[in-house]
Formats: structure tokens, sequence, C-alpha cells
């Protein structure tokens, strides 16, 4: 009887998701545990704390490995004796090289360097990195071919360095000196590759248009027009020449997208009146080679902007026609029309375009949500309450928390139901079974009661990303993931 007594209370405490804890790892030794780890977290490096690490690491604890990590700094030594959690590597790379850095040795610090080095960093503190573990190799007169690996790599990843290149590695140094906002010299080595008898056109194009770039972030808007400009001759001079016939079609490509650009440009600053003759001339001189949907697309937003809204729905429509293989500006254009024809007054055919964004695979959920909302509101002026209470029905049910899903919740006079955070707690078995296949939540909240947040981001960052990967997800298990990352500080 006891035995079958024993029996059903282990069945009834795994049916109901409880952990069966041994004593010690029952919930008070975990508090205990982590208010201990806290205390000497908190306290100067000493014989004392080193000690009291090295008594956490012995207890029975998942997330032991902690003290070995934060152990190791007050003891002066690796108290590592397993292999770390992937998530935790980057903490215990850096804890190794903050010992390596006490005993100063380089054969242990190059490699530690070149492996942090190879973390998600910012370009520039890869390049640090790198550039200090070379110093360090010549300085204690590594191999050469050792030295040399290490040369290849900071060359890969900062050009610029080089002292001695050729000219067909020319535009990569001048791109890295771009990105690291050394424009000047940027500047210098575009213009010897544009000007040079030995550059081929495709690297002539190249520089022009890091120079445009360039002039670009600099803020330079009469000076981006005027390079804008030049290129566009420098095209038709290639162009015009029979030893480019067979770059015709990329050097009209080329044309067709820089002349977007300085028409963009143009508008921007004011000059509506020069952009528009702009896109005239082309619209005149068309081939059939290339679709020019943009240009329509622009001429029907500058007739919108003058108020000519009948000339802004012809460009526009002219526009959709001409789309090839591009969704994003048949998208666009599409609303725009759509728009248009709302403030004309013209109902009937904005329905219809809207109609596309719901048929449509292409099209973004925002897309969706906006063409629903005002294609209810097109049903309303059309005095068709009933189709267009339907649509709102329709759109607060796939909008639910979005802004025209809740613009929909108002028309149909329905509350603004806050919605209740879920206690974790109060999930299902199952839910719970699930939930424990992706991630530990019982280490979330020992993180966080140890204040460990930047390890439960390297944890969650980790879940999340094997997570969207799997083909089954759930709505239910990534709210309780977002919910551990904003634990963590971090809000996505």
């Amino acid at each position: 009887m006891r035995r079958l007594l024993g029996f059903s209370f282990l069945f009834l405490s795994f049916f109901l998701g409880c952990q069966t804890l041994s004593p010690s790892t029952s919930a008070s030794s975990v508090k205990e545990w982590i208010g201990e780890y806290r205390r000497l977290n908190q306290e100067s490096p000493s014989a004392e704390t080193c000690e009291g690490f090295k008594k956490l690491l012995q207890k029975d604890f998942e997330l032991r490995s902690f003290a070995a990590l934060r152990g190791s700094k007050h003891c002066g030594e690796l108290l590592l004796t397993e292999e770390p959690e992937p998530w935790m590597k980057e903490e215990w790379t850096q804890v190794q090289l903050e010992l390596a850095e006490k005993n100063k040795d380089p054969k242990i610090l190059v490699p530690l360097l070149l492996e942090i080095s190879l973390y998600n960093l910012r370009r520039e503190e890869k390049v640090q990195l790198v550039q200090r573990a070379l110093d360090l190799a010549q300085k204690n007169k590594f191999e050469k071919d050792e030295i040399q690996k290490i040369q290849d790599r900071l060359f890969l990843l900062a050009p610029r360095l080089q002292k001695n290149y050729d000219l067909k590695d020319s535009l990569k140094v001048a791109k890295d000196f771009r990105q690291a906002r050394e424009f000047p010299e940027a500047q210098k080595i575009n213009l010897k590759v544009l000007n040079s008898n030995k550059s081929s056109v495709h690297q002539q194009m190249a520089a022009f248009e890091e120079l445009i770039r360039i002039e670009k972030l600099l803020h330079h808007k009469e000076e981006h027009i005027k390079k804008l400009k030049l290129y566009d001759k420098f095209l038709d001079r290639r162009i015009s020449k029979k030893k480019f016939r067979k770059l015709k079609n990329l050097l009209v490509r080329k044309k067709k997208n820089n002349e977007i650009t300085l028409v963009r440009a143009l508008w921007t600053l004011g000059k509506r009146s020069e952009a528009e003759k702009i896109l005239h001339r082309r619209i005149k001189e068309k081939t059939k080679s290339f679709s020019y949907a943009t240009h329509y697309w622009l001429l029907g937003r500058i007739e919108e902007e003058k108020k000519n809204l009948d000339e802004s729905l012809k460009w526009l429509r002219l526009s959709i026609k001409e789309v090839q293989d591009s969704s994003e500006l048949e998208g666009q254009a599409r609303w725009f029309l759509a728009w248009n024809l709302y403030k004309a007054k013209n109902y009937e055919e904005a329905i219809d375009v809207l109609t596309w964004f719901e048929e449509s695979e292409s099209a973004e959920e925002f897309s969706k949500a906006r063409a629903l909302y005002w294609k209810s509101v097109s049903l309303q002026k059309l005095e068709k309450p009933d189709p267009a209470k339907k649509q709102f029905e329709r759109l607060v049910e796939i909008d639910p928390l979005g802004y025209y899903g809740l613009l929909a919740r108002r028309e149909l006079n329905l509350p603004l139901v806050k919605p209740q955070p879920q206690n974790q707690n109060s999930h299902s078995y199952f839910f719970r079974r699930k939930l424990r296949k992706v991630f530990q939540p019982d280490w979330v909240d020992w993180m966080t009661q140890m204040k460990e947040k930047e390890s439960l981001k390297n944890y969650m960052a980790e879940v999340t990303e094997t997570y969207a990967k799997q083909p089954d997800q759930d709505d239910e298990v990534w709210l309780v993931l977002l919910q551990s990352y904003a634990k963590a500080g971090e809000y996505l």
C-alpha cells in the first residue's frame, strides 16, 4: 500500500509538471546557493571569496558553472573543469584573457585575442584585437607562418592597413577607408582608380559610385548632385563608344539607376522642375530593354505633391503596368494609386486596387492591414455598412493589436481590451512540457536572481535562434521567450 501511494504521488507530481528535487537541489537550497553567490560576487577578490566559490562549485546545482566563471577571477586561476555551455563560451574566453593578461604569456594571449576577434563584435573592435595579436607575435618572434596568418586576417578585416597593394585591391582599400570614415584618403584612392588608364570600365564605375556615396555621407548636397551629373556624362560617353558595345545593357542600367538617384536628390533639395525634366526626357527616349516603373512612380508622386490628382493617377497606373520583378515598388505604386483614388472620391476603383494587397503573397502584413482598413472605409463612403462591418471584423481578427486593428475596433465600438500578461506557472502541463523542449524557464529565473543579465541575453539569443529554425512554432512559446528576453533588459 505504501509503495502504491508513493507511486501515485510521483505520478501526480509528474502529471502536474512539478520537478521532484533531491534535497541538494530543493527550492530552499537553490535560494541559499544564489544568495551566497550574489554575496561573494559583491566582495573584493580574496582567499576567502575564492574558497567560497570553490564550495559553491561542489554543490549540486544546474548553473554551478557560474561559480567557476566568477570564481576564476577571485582565485586567479581557471576553475572550470568541464566544457562550458555554448552561450557562456564568450564570457569564458574573456575570463581566460584577463588571467592571461596578468601572467603576460604571449603564447596564451595571442590565440585568445584571435578567438575573441571571431565573436560578434564591431569591425573596428575586431581590428584592434587582431592588430594587438600581430604586435605581440612580432615582438615575441613567433614563427613566420604564424605571423603571416595573423597579418592576412588583419588585412582581410582592414585592407587600408596594407602599405603596398595592387590596383585591383585599390577599391577594397578605398572602401575600407570610407567605412572607417577617413574620407579624404578614400577620395584620393578612388580618383586614382578613376583616372588610371589601367583601370577597367567596371573599376571606374565602382570608383565613381564610391565618390558619390562619400559626398552623400558628408551631406555635401550640391557636390553630391554634381558628382551624379558627372557620372551620367561618364556613362553616356561609354554607351556611345563601339568598344563598349558588349557592356551596353549594363551601362544603360547604370545610367537609369543613376538618373533615379539624381532625380530624388534634386527633388529633396527643392529642384522639382529640374527633376521632372530629367524624368520626361528619359521617358521620351525609353527603350524596351528596361522597366521605367520607377520613373512613372516618381512623376506620380511629384504630381501628387503639386495636387494634380488626375496626372498623378495617370503616372501611377503606368507605373503598375511597367513593374518587373519588384514587389516592393508595385506595393508602393498600388498604395499611392489607391490613396489618390480615395482622395479623388473614386471609391470603387480604390477598393479594386486595395484588394490586390489581400491576394498578394509578397505584400507585408502592415500593408495588408492598412489596405483592408481603407477598403472598409471606402465601403462606408459608398454607404455599404454591412460589407464594411465584415471587413472591419476581419481586420480585428488578423491584426488584433496592430494600429489598423485598433482603429477597426473603434469603428465597431469594441472596447480596447488591455492584454493581460500570462503567468508562466498558470500554463498547462502539456504546454510546460512543450516549453521545456525549447529552453529551461528555471534558468531564466535563476539568472535573473543572480543578476547575470549578460549571460541571460546570450542564453536567450541561442534559444531563440534555435527555435526560429524549427518548422512547427507556437505563438505562446514565442510570447514566453520574449518575456524572458525582457527579464534580461532586451526588448525586441
